[in-house]
């Protein structure tokens, strides 16, 4: 003879309860995914920023030049240019900080 498992009957309270927990979960689900999505952006363009700054480090001799070049004012360069700099700055300190620590 077999045993068949008790099967749960659920309320109507419960049945609420369960699609406002299930709800909830994909809310929170979708907040999360959100999050990681900006995250990733984030690091695209922090990426961007230290590959620019890179190669105006290695390639040009003047702003000036990078940001004819670019096709964008000095201004423009000079700012991305420090904001790449200082991501660039930041990656090398957090490398050699998790490098050290292997």
């Amino acid at each position: 003879m077999r045993h068949e498992p008790e099967r749960e009957i659920m309320t109507e309270q419960q049945k609420k309860e369960r699609a406002e927990a299930e709800e909830k979960a994909r809310k929170w689900a979708k907040t999360i995914t959100a999050k990681l999505d900006k995250l990733d952006e984030y690091r695209d363009i922090n990426l961007k920023l230290r590959a620019m700054y890179l190669d105006f480090f290695n390639n040009y001799a003047s702003t000036e030049k990078f940001a004819e070049d670019s096709k964008i004012t000095v201004k423009d360069a000079t700012t991305l240019l420090e904001m790449g700099g200082r991501y660039h700055d930041e990656h090398v300190k957090f490398y050699f900080s998790e490098k050290g620590k292997k």
